[in-house]
């Protein structure tokens, strides 16, 4: 090798390295601002793992893994009830702490490497399987919590506190939600996810269905609830709403609103509600909506909902309810019930026919035109060529998607279906 080759390769070698120095050096700072910038309160004892030294998870998921573990390890804690076996728990701030749902005991011991803390508990949300914790002095350190999900799809991290330092489980880049991406995965109740900068993007509840996760915005919202008032309501209809779009204008030629799923034996069904009806308004008092949105963002528990074709003609009167399980069907008394796996999940090609109708992967079809969906019928719809209106299961509740024939197809639409 020549003496010129040789210079050449220390010259770029000292420019890479001093290029990975300044970017170790510098982000820090840059992540701490921000964080502190967003949110003040929030802003962790530690500093955030370096965004350059993440790059390198992948290579050294080893050294990555210490070095994060080394952090957040005053973040992460268990916590043990007076009459039952600890929980995971992580530490959103320096007096609560977020456990999943199980035990009904009051008085805690949130243990915190070789600290032990006592704590009270001030609520519990069962439909997202979480519970609060009160901390009775202040903690030595608590997580950030991401406040903005990245613009592209980054690996996350799924830590798990263990006597000497957490266990922790690198999770690949995904475009799937956030829900999604965590179920199939091995987590376990408690589990804090986190990016690669060490913010909370979730946590993992403890629910009568299994693990369920909750974003970091979804926590925080909860948390906050439980706070005040010891409750995080969840008002229902005990019915899926959604408003008639232009893509469901060709199904759904009148009203404003549909009726997507309807569980049996619920107040709404006794009401008068079934899948597939549509209404021009739906009243609360002297207001009136004419999106599902709308009227689910004002409606609270104990209101009662009126569901009108016209204005001033008949209608249906729901009172909704403040649900703290998912409904499950049939209802019954002795707090157990067989689990019928119903529906198909799909994975959606992005940009194809199917996204642009609004399927996404994830999404688990139940019903083929309102008739109950199993793979035969989903495979026979995919094979053909007709159109159908698809009840699609997204994030624990059902929509409808109106899936156009191919443009090729000359097959008639089904029989509801507005003349072309």
């Amino acid at each position: 090798m020549s003496r010129r080759t040789i210079l050449f390769l220390t010259v770029i070698v000292l420019l890479t390295g001093a290029i990975v120095a300044y970017d170790v050096w510098q982000a820090p700072h840059e992540a701490a601002g921000a964080s502190a910038a967003a949110d003040p309160a929030a802003a962790p004892a530690a500093p955030p793992v370096p965004r350059a030294l993440s790059r390198a998870a992948l290579i050294y998921p080893g050294e990555f893994a210490a070095d994060l573990a080394a952090r957040l390890r005053l973040a992460t804690a268990t916590a043990e009830p007076t009459d039952g076996s600890p929980e995971q728990a992580v530490l959103l701030t320096s007096r609560t702490a977020l456990v999943p749902a199980g035990s009904p005991a009051t008085r805690w011991t949130i243990r915190v490497d070789e600290r032990q803390l006592a704590a009270e508990l001030a609520g519990v949300d069962t439909l997202h399987g979480v519970a609060l914790l009160r901390l009775a002095e202040d903690a030595p350190a608590f997580v950030a919590l991401q406040t903005m999900p990245p613009p592209a799809p980054e690996p996350i991290v799924a830590m798990r506190p263990q006597p000497g330092a957490p266990a922790m489980q690198y999770l690949p880049a995904s475009n799937l939600p956030f829900a999604s991406r965590v179920s199939r995965a091995s987590i376990e109740p408690g589990d804090t996810i986190v990016d690669l900068d060490g913010r909370m993007v979730g946590f993992i509840g403890r629910t009568a269905y299994g693990p369920v996760g909750l974003d970091a915005a979804l926590a925080r919202e909860v948390a906050a609830a439980l706070g005040g008032t010891g409750r995080h309501p969840h008002p229902s209809l005990g019915a899926d709403l959604q408003t008639i779009t232009a893509s469901l204008r060709e199904r759904f030629p009148a009203g404003a609103l549909a009726i997507v799923h309807v569980p049996p034996r619920s107040d709404a069904a006794a009401a008068g509600l079934r899948a597939g009806q549509t209404y021009a308004s739906a009243s609360i008092g002297p207001r009136r909506f004419t999106t599902a949105e709308q009227l689910m963002a004002a409606v609270r528990p104990g209101d009662v909902v009126r569901f009108e074709r016209e204005p001033g003609g008949g209608g249906v009167e729901v009172r909704a309810v403040d649900v703290q399980m998912p409904p499950h069907e049939p209802a019954n008394l002795r707090g157990v019930w067989p689990e019928n796996e119903t529906g198909v999940p799909v994975v959606v090609v992005p940009g194809g026919p199917a996204a642009r109708a609004g399927l996404t992967t994830g999404d688990r079809i139940d019903a083929v035109d309102l008739r109950p969906a199993q793979l035969p019928t989903v495979n026979r719809l995919l094979r053909g060529g007709g159109a159908a209106l698809l009840t699609v299961e997204r994030h624990d509740r059902r929509r409808f998607v109106w899936l156009p024939p191919p443009p090729d197809s000359s097959a008639p639409p089904p029989a509801g279906a507005r003349p072309r």
